[in-house]
């Protein structure tokens, strides 16, 4: 055993530590991949689901077919724009409405309703990741 070195009057012997440069790229590209594929799964696991998100609503457009929403949980009460196109709803009532009558707490040029969105989250190859309403809840008329 080749000594290294004498410190505090106790020899310490060095021993090799052979780690091969491919075993080392393998654990990297291992790691890379069991990371992406866990973001995936979680990734891919929402964007198939439609989640509830409640807020207010900060504007409808004078035909009704777009508006304005600040989720509740929004930190910087930062404003989203949505299309509202033909969907199912339920109004404050609890009566479901199936799509084709528009949302009674939707109508045009309102705001300050509390109500649900149901959004589900699109993957467009051309405009990049956007979210669709797929259900509305009127909270409050």
């Amino acid at each position: 055993m080749p000594l290294a070195r004498i410190k505090h009057g106790i020899a310490y012997a060095r021993q090799p530590v052979r780690i091969a440069r491919w075993g080392v790229a393998v654990a990297v590209l291992l790691g890379v991949a069991v990371g992406a594929v866990v973001v995936h799964q979680v990734d891919g696991a929402r964007a198939d689901v439609p989640h509830p998100v409640t807020g207010t609503v900060t504007a409808v457009d004078e035909d009704g077919t777009a508006l304005g929403f600040r989720a509740d949980d929004e930190p910087h009460g930062g404003t989203t724009g949505y299309a509202l196109g033909p969907v199912d709803w339920i109004d404050s009532a609890g009566t479901t409405h199936l799509a084709g009558t528009h949302p009674s707490c939707l109508a045009p040029l309102s705001h300050g309703q509390h109500v649900e969105l149901w959004l589900l989250d699109v993957r467009d190859a051309n405009a990049g990741p956007r979210q669709v309403i797929t259900r509305v809840r009127c909270l409050s008329d």
